[in-house]
């Protein structure tokens, strides 16, 4: 009798458990989406042989990278907290870098930095983690095809939108010139009907 309440209470536990854990999850998103600040990360070209992976396009960012007077205290490849403000263009640049999490602002991720030297002048370089932007599998050729042509062109601003929140992120779109990269693969996919 016992092992039938022992199982019923295992499995009410696991019911529990997958239910929570996506929840928690989603819940954390939409926390970061509506208490964090959006920054627009500009894209930079990639190697364009193999740009797309089932459902998703991999982006490249222009290096995000600062200068220190010593980065000796620094590995290769060492996890620390970036954080980030808004240049006149509105673009987002590397703030500052540390090994501790700030406490005096909200808009840091974790990331991976890299250290090198550059004509001479010691610089420390963040490898930003949200390099995937996820597509519905109908709309990803098209959206492929767009944001290579827009990477051709030097003209066009291209630029990842993403949510940063303590340490949290969220990479809601990609824009090409304003236009979401998704609304331009929806239009491509209806002039081909």
């Amino acid at each position: 009798m016992n092992s039938k309440y022992f199982l019923f209470g295992g499995f009410i536990l696991m019911v529990f458990a997958q239910l929570y854990v996506p929840s928690k999850m989603i819940l954390d998103k939409e926390k970061t989406i509506s208490e964090g600040t959006l920054f627009r990360f500009k894209t930079a070209p990639i190697d364009p042989s193999d740009p797309f992976r089932g459902k998703y396009v991999r982006l490249n960012f222009d290096l995000q990278e600062i200068e220190k007077d010593s980065i000796e205290e620094w590995d290769y490849k060492e996890k620390g907290y970036a954080t980030f403000e808004q240049d006149d263009q509105g673009l987002a640049v590397v703030k500052q870098i540390s090994k501790i999490a700030p406490t005096d602002t909200k808009n840091y991720i974790l990331a991976e930095i890299y250290k090198r030297k550059k004509s001479g002048v010691q610089q420390l370089q963040v490898s930003l983690p949200f390099d995937r932007l996820y597509m519905e599998e109908s709309k990803a050729l098209p959206a492929e095809k767009a944001f290579f042509e827009s990477r051709r062109d030097s003209s066009k601003l291209t630029y990842a939108l993403v949510y940063i929140y303590e340490g949290d992120y969220v990479l809601t779109d990609v824009m090409i010139d304003g236009w979401s990269l998704k609304t331009l693969a929806e239009s491509r996919i209806a002039a081909e009907e």
